[in-house]
This record gives structure tokens, sequence and C-alpha cells, in this order.
């Protein structure tokens, strides 16, 4: 009998992984069923799309990389990043060499964001509706966590 083929797709941000064997591969002569439902289970937070978020009474204005267009959640150009109750997004950033990058806390508590790995930032305490603005010159990649949990990618140059 033949190894199954494996194959990876990615959907959402996530990756999915299907097993494949087909009859063609048994000596058995046996058949395969294919699945009749699935579920999808989304892990990273919906996109924010009112001009507006109430947090704690108050009022704050949501980031938008461009007028009318909301920041996505899974993965975005630009400089912008939301940190919400639900994750950051968008999850991966790519964004230019120099290019600002500011993080956005719409959060009922502040946060601190550091980067992993390597010391690139650590924020101080970020407040509730604040923001903490960062660069780079070089070309970098890094993974960040916030401290109610969340992680994210920045990615700057990729495209230089």
């Amino acid at each position: 009998m033949r190894s199954p083929a494996i194959s990876k797709v990615l959907v959402g941000g996530l990756v999915l992984t299907a097993l494949a064997a087909g009859a063609a591969g048994c000596s058995s002569g046996g058949t395969t069923t294919a699945p009749t439902s699935s579920t999808t289970t989304s892990i990273l937070p919906p996109a924010i799309t009112t001009p507006t978020v109430v947090i704690n009474g108050k009022s704050f204005t949501t980031p938008t990389e461009s007028p009318g267009h909301a920041v996505p959640p899974y993965v975005g150009s630009g400089g912008q990043i939301i940190i919400s109750t639900k994750g950051v997004l968008p999850y991966h950033l790519f964004a230019g060499l120099g290019q600002k990058i500011t993080f956005t806390n719409l959060t009922p508590k502040p946060v601190v964001i550091k980067t992993k790995f390597h010391s690139y930032f650590t924020t101080g305490e970020i407040p509730v509706g604040g923001t903490f603005s960062w660069s780079s010159p070089t070309a970098v990649s890094l993974g960040y966590t916030t401290s109610n949990g969340f992680n994210g990618v920045i990615a700057v140059g990729a495209f230089q």
C-alpha cells in the first residue's frame, strides 16, 4: 500500500492538513469516502467596521488604513494595528521600510506589547484608547505578544 498524500491548505490564516488515500493506492481494493460535513472555527477577531467604539462609557475613534477601509483581521498592509478584546488586527501586518506602525488599544484595560525573541521594543502601558508607534529602517520580520494574551507578526520591508 502506498503512503497517503498529505496536503496543507491556508484558509483564513489557519493551516488545515488533509490526508488523502485513494483506492488506487491501496492493494486491498478498499475505497475512501469524503466527509459529509465540516466545522470551521476562527481564532482571529472580526474586523471592527464601526467608525467609533465605546469602551468603559467613553467613545474612541476606530483606526483605518484609509478612509472607509477597516483594518483587516488576518493579513494587511499599512501601518495600523488594533488591539481588541478578541485579538490583534491584522494578525500579520506588512509595512514599508521606515513606515510608522501604530498600535491602538481598544480594550477596557491598559496593555503592554513586547517583541518575541529579539528586543526590538517593549512598550510601557498603553492606556485604554491610547497608542504606541514604532518604525524600523531595516527589513525585519518579528512576532510580538500583548499583555492580554494575543500574538501578531510584523514584516517590515518584505516588498521592497
